[in-house]
């Protein structure tokens, strides 16, 4: 009888806890990290960004995204250019992952939503990313950069699969100034 309590008990205290397990000392879960994948993802690319790091930004783009993308320069000299001032505040306004698994290959895309807000200007920042992919390694890293400043939110901010471009978007009004 008393082997059974102490069986039920073990058993209540692994099903209570479960929701916290893979979550070291409070921290990032191991199973799900999307949102730390997210978070330490943007502030490299805003590092490489505010260093003006062209290779660094570059680097963080998938083999796929590269061959892609129309005029990838162009796009890193807008992003450059783009963002003006002293960051007050960032905060992920959204985060969706989608990982598909077939005989034992597996593919994780995140796509993720990032308000920024400078002492000169307020900008939304979306990235598609694929965490990994077995099925092709090539699309490992980012795919989709997109930076605008929120007064063209309506305009530019649109759906994935509209949104969903190699490289870095360029709208149209910078490509012909």
């Amino acid at each position: 009888m008393k082997k059974s309590f102490m069986l039920f008990v073990l058993v209540g205290i692994v099903f209570l806890n479960a929701c916290t397990m893979g979550r070291p000392m409070g921290g990032r879960p191991i199973f799900n990290d999307d949102d730390y994948w997210a978070d330490v993802q943007i502030a490299q690319v805003l590092s490489a960004i505010s260093n003006n790091d062209k290779e660094c930004l570059k680097a963080m783009f998938s083999k796929r995204a590269l061959a892609e993308a129309y005029n990838f320069d162009k796009g890193i000299e807008y992003v450059f250019n783009l963002i003006e001032g002293n960051k007050i505040s960032l905060e992920r306004t959204g985060l969706s992952g989608e990982s598909t698994m077939t005989d034992g290959r597996r593919s994780d895309v995140v796509r993720s939503i990032h308000r920024l807000i400078t002492d000169k200007d307020e900008y939304m920042i979306i990235i598609l990313a694929y965490r990994r992919d077995t099925f092709n390694p090539d699309n490992v890293g980012i795919y989709t950069l997109r930076i605008i400043r929120t007064e063209y939110r309506d305009t530019y901010f649109t759906t994935w699969s509209q949104m969903k471009i190699a490289g870095i978007f360029i709208p149209e009004f910078y490509v012909y100034e």
